[in-house]
């Protein structure tokens, strides 16, 4: 570059000189001529190429500035899981393969909540229960694979670990410390399953470690303190909900041998409804017996009265 600036410089002084001597084109030779219009035009490109490439850097610099962190962690990201998928396919085992695929979905869980953390607002313990219900229910879908293929003991706690570390999303502080502490954890694991010998689950695990590297590097970088969700966003915790899964079927779904079954919108749904009709039931009761309550209490003070009422009578005749 400095290079290319020198030359700038010199030519320039050169074809300034003559310029400023007050020459006219027929007091030069057509040789003379030719080298100065062959100069200037090489003066020219040196100058397009210097704008050029001030502009390439000012857009990557730009673009670098405005790409969102989580944007650039997926990026990377992405690649591993799609070698990862590839890898689980060589070890030609269904249920091998069924567990890399809830890991994958459990991974684009993390990017759905991070992706539309800038348009809602934080939701509330509740919803929060809500939203971790959803990463609970994936980790669930393991159990039946220890249960169907105990052989892969090892790496279904490894994967159960790895999605522990997830839950930094659901924490208020402190979120390095929980990454950091399940790496170590999974550090552990791998190591077991490394001594294995078995060389496709040995290059699995290495991919996977890779991608829970990055999820540490990428919380202990940029949420130590908890995820940051919009001020004034979108509060709907179902229209949230709705959103879940979305990144999992844009990337892999299409490509996937294995049935998912999805925690739905519906379902969330449906769950609240239930409680919220047991609530209102509860109420009813609540209100039934209080109004019996006082229908006894008013037949009490009525019984009472006329008891009163009788006596007084009674007296007043004798």
């Amino acid at each position: 570059m400095s290079e290319i600036k020198n030359d700038n410089i010199n030519e320039n002084n050169s074809l300034q000189s003559i310029i400023q001597s007050g020459f006219h084109p027929s007091d030069l030779s057509p040789e003379k001529i030719d080298q100065i219009i062959s100069r200037l035009e090489k003066a020219i490109g040196k100058v397009d190429l210097l704008s050029s490439l001030n502009e390439n850097n000012y857009n990557n610099y730009e673009e670098k500035e405005s790409t969102p962190p989580f944007k650039t962690f997926w990026n990377y990201s992405l690649n591993l899981l799609q070698e990862l998928k590839e890898k689980s396919a060589e070890a030609d085992n269904v249920h091998f393969e069924e567990l890399t695929e809830i890991f994958i979905e459990s991974i684009c869980f993390q990017q759905d909540i991070l992706l539309h953390s800038f348009s809602f607002k934080k939701p509330g313990n509740e919803d929060m229960r809500k939203l971790l219900s959803i990463l609970q229910g994936q980790i669930k879908k393991i159990e039946k694979i220890l249960i169907l293929e105990p052989s892969l003991s090892l790496l279904i706690e490894l994967v159960q670990k790895g999605m522990n570390t997830l839950s930094w999303m659901f924490d208020t502080f402190k979120c390095d410390l929980i990454v950091n502490n399940s790496l170590v954890i999974v550090n552990e694991l791998s190591n077991k399953i490394i001594l294995m010998g078995n060389q496709v689950y040995t290059d699995w695990v290495n991919i996977f470690l890779k991608l829970i590297y990055e999820i540490v590097k990428f919380v202990n970088n940029n949420y130590k303190n908890g995820l940051i969700w919009s001020a004034q966003g979108n509060n709907n915790i179902f229209e949230l909900v709705l959103e879940i899964g979305n990144t999992y079927k844009k990337y892999f779904k299409n490509d996937s041998r294995i049935i998912q079954y999805d925690l739905s919108f519906n379902q969330i749904q449906e769950n609240d409804k239930r409680n919220k009709m047991f609530e209102e039931l509860k109420n009813d009761i609540k209100k039934k017996e209080l109004n019996q309550k006082k229908q006894l209490d008013n037949n009490k003070d009525i019984e009472i009265k006329s008891a009163k009422d009788m006596n007084l009578n009674n007296t007043n005749k004798n």
